[in-house]
């Protein structure tokens, strides 16, 4: 605000009332005299009689926590000291400042701030009311309260712990805090227990909800605060889930169903569904879930496979009718880490979906949300033992069997109550004091019973909060009324007449309310008090009375307000209630007229408190003045930092001090005046008030001292109102009356005093003088030339050093004297700043080797001190040469002869060198060859470039150096017509990887350094980059296998392929005729070790040998490299052809790396290589992908060739592209092993050229060569080809899967057109290896047969790529003809053939075997007739050496077919039971069952019905007896047996003997 402008004083010629007699004051006296000596000089004397104030500073961003207690204060001599205590308890966390002030300026200060007190009870507000097993966080919010109120209290050593007590059991966490002093967060406690153990679920009970507060290990509140319903959880939870399917439909339990949520969700929440599925007692290889979801009330987000499966197949479409979305998911395989356990069973997880409740969706129960069909369960057997089957959907309210149709409860966040606190403990009411209302906010949050962990369930409720007290006593009393309406606002006037210890108030939201507990500080005993009650009228020295400007002056008193036995004088205002005097400033009264006044509060009424105050005429003059020089205030009982509950009183204290110790120190002179009616006024200072002259007067300061200087409170532009003394330069310790202050008012002298000051200067002690430079030169000598760069001058530097340890730089004071000798080589000269420099003049008359530099400093002591520097001269320049290239090996070598580079035509060069030598010997030599100027005495000889001497002819030649105006120096180089220097040694270098590696991409180069040094010293450290003679002409490079390892003839080294042995890189001296040198040739020993390029597959480790065997196997790693930003989804891999009678895959192991799942690993099949594939359309893999190791069998010892083909290699970009990198030979990943034997039997390994490593081997059909994939003419008719590339890969497997997926939407009527008729035919075929047609069974080969396409088709190419399976793409059964010996029978001939890449060859019967399972019946029979049992024999020797018969348990005949040759298997029986004749049906199954190398039939894997089998190990599958084709014959009837022959008859006895 704008300083008060004061009314006029009473004119002088105003008809007023005489004055009363003055009695005549006595003269004047003199000021009296300062204590003498010591006394004097006493750091007490010198600022006593100062009143200094310690007051609280009020104002923001500080509140006035303390006050002083009134009459504490006390001065001893400097000394100040002031008890103070708080008015009522002040709100925790706040600040404020205690300030030490003189005159209304701040000395110093102290920040206070207010502890939070301890917690000691607790309110708390249960947000989770009830539990579910799925969903059991419990939350609640807590508020911490201390006994007085306080929401803020204090943190350290906190801890609260949450307890859920259900019967004996206890679940407990403790609640984070760092809410409590945080108004964000509402200063409470959000805790929270995140799950509840999920045995408590096992029956609906209640659950306590239990508080403990503690400090450290102190329980201070132990309080249960809610009741927690914990809900029983479904049948069907948990263990119960593999009884869902067995409970709904026992006698087919195998199946999908889905687990819903048990608990309820909130609209527009996400949400996991978990599908199951019950296996049947069979182990899952390939799954297809068909979930429906209504589109109005769910929305699909994001799905997880289970880490069992390989990667999902995911699509969604809207079904017809367009109330449900489809999603289909479909997985084909398992990973290669999965046991079979982890895929049997009664539930087993699938996938995991989460999806989004719509925010439409109405509170309450939602039903017919969601779905799911088992589309195919397929076992490893091939066995889809479940189709097309409705599963069933568990929810919150369904039992243990679920039902078709699954649903979900909503949930409505709801309020689970409220919390409400006051800004403070204590509430003061200051209207009492100032008359103006306070308010004070009461905040209210409400709670919800949202259980979600990431919603915020505190709401701020303050304004929608209404208030009201059950103590009607307290309105108005001690409260003001409340407003009928929000917000909730408690507010205090002056009308109010009371406090009270503890108010009650409640705060209302809806309905909802919360207690609120605070106190009302009231004032109970408040007084004015002044400084002098008695205003007299003010007289000069000589008696006349003072006018300013014609009206009369009167004294000045100061106010305070004491409240409670506190000064809370910064609290208030006050007013005067007449004419009589007004306030001036905060708290000062000045007396205007005669008469009397009363002074009151501002706001308040003089009935609350006043004083009288008194005007008169009666003079009052000036009895002393004092006036003392302060230059600062120390504390010496400083204030707590923290003022810590229960807030006790404490004492603060401050000394006033004047130090003036060092030249510029100054001070601030401050003034009292004493009256002879013994009050005292401060004076002399502009407190910035208007008319300030009228209330202080004015002072003048004048010094005695000339080393003091006044300043006036305008005579500086940082002045703040005061006069200052200044200490000038020169000034020594001295002590006394070394200014004067004088007052007057309104030009009237009133009171003169002297100024006690003393100069504490300090002796000086020492004198350190310095140059900038230890070392000078002449200005016209060649030193100062760079790069020797000596300076001609200067500056100099004086400091004193005195006895109290400071010290101060004197270099520019007047009182320091510099002087040089001799004279007549150097001058003191000053510079722009005050110092001075030494310069040095000429040095034409100078003999001196160092100035001698004297520093005289007059401190009253006088101090002399010196430093030399040195005089240098340029003494002269030597020039010598020394090797060439200029590199630090050759710096050293000093040459005076050169000659011809060893067998070669050039000349060694070389390097001139100049360095300049001074007159000083103690300073080594300059190097100055960059800055001097060389001149060749014939540059046919020797050219000069730089510093470089290149030689171009023999002969001798003088070589001249110069520097600076007059330096110069020559030298002599004879350069001979010969070899001079012959090779001593040759070094080499080669950049290699850890383990001495050279590791590359292929073809990737590094080059090596040769290093050639002479018999002279001189060394070539790259001899690659000399310049003017070729690496070729110097260094011969050799690699003991240049087609691993190639080296060119200039070091450039080339990876071509990868070595099992070490590889040596030689360098040797290209001199014919130095053979004989005593130097062995340089070698670098390495091995070679490519790294695979981006779309490029690597084996082996990645440093050192690539194949290292170990304990009898030989690990070989499989890596890919993905190009960057694409992602790999797909490959096949065969390393081979193995040399067996070294390694082979017979008895190897596959070890999974995890970098990529559902690797398929074939070993053993052949047993010259093995395979690894995958399908992952959701793999996230890139960069460098570790796949697995194999780990090969060791069979002999010698050296194979590890090698390969990467048949796919398919990867995804960032833009959903799919890109390939399949159909190329193993690059980086191709080298040999060599395996050791015995010691005779170590075989070095032939190299042989690996795959080339240029432009990649391209497919065997080059683009645009796959014309038709439906024909043989077109590049076509691969078998499993279904991408239509003209090959069967691990991309076929991926692309049947996803037309599988693409199909249903077609087959649920979503879309016009069947995906599959965008095939071919032959495509078409080849998406349906396992040859069923629609409704199960049949020949889809059969013209016209409609195949059933699905993931069973998928998992035969899965395994047809891995070689388990086969494909039989031919099937023919006919009548045998009846001509001829045989009465007629049944013929059957299959084709079955391997799945190779580029063509389809006939299967062989040393890996695979072809069976029949047979079933005769007679026309018009059936299964009931009990004829389907017959007894079959082979005709026309059709069994061959495949087999004989055998009779299954279910009636029906196995046979082993005869192989015929390119892959046709054959069988021609006839029945063979008595009588059975006429027409007879023949139905076939075809078993195909392939074998390893070693004969071993892997079980399930390699068993392969067409279309079931009911032997084992078909029948463990799930199969049962189901043929792929049938034929019906007539066959002749078998003759029955005839009767067996009549015994013969007996011999007759024998006759008897004679």
């Amino acid at each position: 605000p704008p300083p008060p402008s004061y009314p006029p004083a009473v004119p002088e010629n105003e008809p007023q009332r005489p004055p009363p007699p003055r009695i005549p004051a006595p003269p004047f006296p003199p000021p009296p005299p300062l204590l003498p000596g010591s006394q004097l000089c006493s750091a007490s004397q010198l600022v006593d009689d100062v009143a200094l104030q310690l007051t609280p500073r009020l104002g923001p961003p500080t509140d006035a926590l303390v006050f002083g207690i009134d009459g504490s204060g006390s001065v001893d001599l400097e000394r100040h000291t002031r008890r103070f205590a708080h008015l009522y308890d002040p709100a925790p966390e706040v600040s404020g400042v205690l300030l030490a002030q003189l005159q209304g300026r701040d000395y110093v200060n102290a920040t206070l701030a207010v502890q939070p007190p301890r917690a000691s009870m607790l309110r708390a507000v249960l947000g989770t009311v009830e539990v579910y097993v799925d969903s059991s966080t419990v939350r609640l919010a807590v508020q911490l309260l201390s006994a007085s109120g306080n929401v803020r209290v204090l943190r350290s050593g906190l801890s609260l712990q949450l307890n859920v007590v259900n019967g004996g059991q206890t679940s407990s966490t403790f609640c984070p805090t760092p809410g409590v002093p945080d108004p964000a967060a509402f200063y409470l406690v959000s805790c929270e227990l995140e799950s509840l153990p999920t045995g408590w679920f096992s029956a609906s009970t209640s659950a306590e909800v239990v508080l403990v507060l503690r400090y450290d290990e102190s329980v201070i509140v132990t309080q249960q605060v809610g009741v927690l319903q914990v809900q029983q959880q479904p049948r069907w939870f948990g263990a119960g889930l593999i009884d869902v399917l067995p409970a709904a439909r026992p006698s087919r339990p195998a199946g999908m169903f889905v687990a819903m949520p048990a608990s309820p969700v909130y609209a527009g929440d996400a949400f996991d569904v978990v599908v199951y599925a019950h296996t049947g007692g069979f182990a899952l290889e390939t799954w297809w879930a068909l979930v429906d979801i209504r589109s109005d009330a769910l929305e699909y987000v994001a799905h997880e496979g289970s880490p069992a499966f390989n990667g999902v197949i995911y699509s969604a479409q809207l079904l017809a009718n367009g109330t449900f979305t489809r999603l289909s998911f479909n997985v084909v395989g398992t990973k290669a880490a999965t046991e079979e356990a982890d895929v049997r069973g009664g539930a087993v997880p699938l996938l995991t979906i989460t999806m989004r409740a719509s925010v439409a969706l109405n509170a309450g129960r939602q039903e017919s949300l969601i779905r799911i069909v088992a589309r195919q369960l397929i076992n490893p057997g091939s066995f889809s033992f479940v189709e097309n089957e409705a599963g069933l959907v568990v929810d919150v309210l369904s039992g243990l069997g679920g039902k078709e149709f699954g649903g979900l409860r909503i949930e409505a966040v709801g309020n689970a109550g409220l919390l409400a606190f006051a800004p403070a403990g204590t509430l003061p009411n200051s209207a009492v004091l100032t008359g103006q209302p306070v308010s004070y906010q009461i905040t209210a949050v409400r709670i919800t019973d949202d259980r979600r962990l990431a919603s915020v369930n505190l709401i701020d409720e303050t304004a929608s909060a209404t208030c009201s007290v059950a103590d009607a006593t307290l309105i108005p009393d001690v409260l003001q009324a409340f407003s009928t309406g929000p917000p909730c606002v408690v507010v205090l006037t002056d009308a109010q007449v009371r406090g009270q210890d503890v108010v009650s108030l409640r705060a209302t939201v809806g309905n909802l309310a919360a207690d609120v507990r605070f106190d009302v500080y009231f004032p109970e005993s408040v007084s004015i008090v002044a400084a002098d009650s008695v205003l007299d009228r003010l007289y000069s020295i000589d008696g006349s009375p003072i006018l300013c400007s014609g009206a009369r002056v009167y004294q000045i008193t100061t106010l305070k307000a004491i409240v409670d036995g506190l000064d809370v004088t910064p609290l208030v205002s006050f007013v005067a209630g007449s004419d009589v005097a007004m306030v001036v400033g905060s708290n000062g009264l000045r007396g205007l007229s005669p008469g009397t006044t009363t002074v009151r509060l501002k706001g308040r009424p003089a009935s609350f408190s006043s004083i009288t105050i008194t005007v008169r005429d009666t003079p009052v003059a000036p009895v002393r003045l004092i006036a003392r020089l302060v230059t600062g205030v120390e504390w010496e009982d400083e204030p707590p930092s923290s003022l810590a509950s229960p807030y006790a009183e404490f004492t603060a204290s401050a000394r006033l001090v004047q130090a003036l110790t060092s030249e510029g120190a100054f001070g601030r002179v401050h003034a009292a005046v004493e009256w002879d009616d013994g009050t005292r006024q401060e004076v002399g200072y502009d407190e910035g008030v208007q008319g300030a002259a009228l209330l202080r007067g004015t002072l003048d300061v004048s010094s005695s001292s000339s080393v003091l200087r006044a300043v006036t409170p305008l005579g500086l532009a940082t002045s703040d109102g005061f006069w200052s003394l200044h200490v000038l330069r020169g000034a020594t310790e001295q002590c006394g009356e070394l200014a004067t202050a004088s007052w007057s008012m309104c030009g009237a002298p009133m009171a003169t005093a002297a100024v006690p000051i003393y100069l504490q200067m300090p002796n000086a002690g020492s004198l350190n003088v310095s140059a900038a430079s230890s070392r000078l030169t002449f200005p016209d000598d060649d030193a100062t030339n760079p790069p020797i760069s000596l300076p001609v001058e200067a500056r100099l530097h004086a400091e004193v050093v005195f006895a109290d340890g400071s010290v101060r730089d004197l270099s520019a004071d007047p009182r320091t004297t510099f002087s040089v000798t001799p004279a007549t080589c150097a001058e003191i000269l000053p510079m722009g700043d005050g110092a001075f420099k030494v310069t040095v003049r000429s040095g034409s008359s100078c003999a001196a080797t160092s100035l001698n530099i004297t520093a005289v400093v007059d401190l009253g002591v006088t101090l002399r001190e010196s430093v030399q520097v040195f005089l240098s001269r340029l003494d002269r320049v030597q020039l010598d040469f020394t090797g060439f290239p200029d590199e630090p090996l050759n710096r050293d070598i000093v040459l005076n002869e050169i000659g011809r580079i060893a067998c070669t035509t050039h000349f060694h060069h070389a390097t001139a060198r100049v360095r300049a030598f001074l007159d000083d010997i103690a300073v080594p030599p300059i190097t100055i060859t960059l800055r001097s100027t060389l001149a060749s005495g014939d540059s046919a000889i020797v050219r000069i470039e730089g510093t470089r001497l290149r030689t171009l002819a023999a002969g001798a030649v003088t070589i001249t150096a110069r520097f600076g105006a007059s330096a110069s120096a020559s030298a002599t180089l004879s350069v001979a017509d010969d070899v001079v220097a012959q090779v001593a040694s040759i070094g080499l270098i080669v950049p290699l990887a850890a383990q001495e590696t050279l590791s590359l991409v292929a073809s990737s180069t590094a080059t090596a350094v040769a290093i050639i040094k002479y018999t002279n010293g001189v060394t070539f450290t790259d001899a690659q980059t000399l310049g003017w003679v070729s690496i070729t002409e110097l260094v011969s490079f050799s690699s003991t296998e240049p087609g691993i390892v190639a080296v060119s003839a200039t070091g450039v080294l080339t990876l071509l392929a990868n070595s099992a042995t070490r590889i040596v890189v030689s360098a040797l001296s290209s001199c014919t005729d130095d053979v004989a040198a005593s130097y062995e040739a340089a070698r670098a020993s390495m091995w070679a070790n490519l790294l695979p390029g981006a779309g490029e597959v690597d084996l082996g480790y990645t440093l050192g040998p690539q194949f290292v065997p170990t304990a009898g196997m030989l690990p070989v790693a499989v890596r890919v490299q993905v190009p960057p930003g694409e992602r790999l989804v797909n490959f096949q891999i065969v390393v081979g052809p193995l040399d067996t009678a070294i390694v082979s895959s017979r008895g190897a192991s596959y070890l999974d790396a995890g970098g990529f799942s559902g690797v398929e690993d074939t070993l053993n099949d052949p047993q010259t290589e093995f395979q690894l594939a995958a399908s992952d359309a959701a793999s996230q893999a890139g960069g460098l992908v570790e796949i697995g190791t194999v780990m090969l069998a060791i069979n002999g010892s010698g050296s194979a060739f590890i090698a390969g083909e990467v048949v796919e290699f398919i990867t995804v970009t960032a833009a959903g592209e799919q890109r390939s990198y399949g159909g190329v030979g193993i690059a980086a990943g191709a080298g040999f092993v060599n395996v050791p034997g015995s010691a005779g039997d170590r075989r070095r390994p032939s190299f042989r050229p690996a795959p080339p490593y240029g432009p990649r081997r391209r497919r065997r059909l080059q683009a645009g060569a796959c014309i038709d994939p439906c024909t043989e003419a077109g590049g076509g008719m691969v078998l499993g080809d279904v991408s239509g590339d003209c090959q069967f890969t691990s991309a076929d497997v991926l692309s049947l899967q996803t037309l599988v997926s693409d199909r249903s939407a077609f087959l649920v009527g979503l879309l016009p057109t069947d995906p599959l008729m965008a095939l071919c035919p032959w495509r078409q075929q080849q998406a349906n290896p396992s040859l069923d047609v629609g409704g199960g069974g049949g020949n889809a080969l059969v013209p016209g047969a409609v195949p059933q396409i699905d993931l069973q088709d998928a998992q035969h190419l899965l395994f047809a790529v891995s070689r388990k399976y086969r494909f039989v793409d031919e099937v023919t059964a006919s009548c045998v003809d009846a001509a001829g010996p045989f009465d007629g029978g049944f013929s059957l001939i299959v084709r079955a053939r391997r799945g190779e890449r580029e063509f389809s060859p006939g299967a062989s019967p040393a890996q695979t075997d072809v069976r029949m399972e047979l079933q005769l019946r007679p026309e018009g029979a059936s299964a009931a007739d009990g004829q389907d049992s017959f007894e079959v024999a082979f005709i026309d020797g059709s069994n061959g050496a495949a087999g004989g018969l055998a009779l299954s348990e279910g009636g029906t005949v196995v046979v082993d077919a005869e192989y015929t040759g390119d892959g046709f298997f054959r069988v021609v029986v006839r029945p063979t039971n008595a009588g059975v004749g006429g027409r007879v049906t023949m139905r076939a199954a075809v078993l195909v069952e392939t074998r390893d190398s070693s004969g071993f039939k892997e079980v399930p894997r390699r068993y392969k019905s067409f279309h079931g089998a009911s032997i084992a190990p078909y029948s463990a599958s799930g199969f049962s007896f189901t043929p792929l084709v049938n034929v019906t014959c007539s066959v002749a009837p078998e003759p029955p047996a005839p009767p067996p022959s009549p015994p013969a008859p007996p011999e007759p006895p024998s006759p008897p003997s004679p």
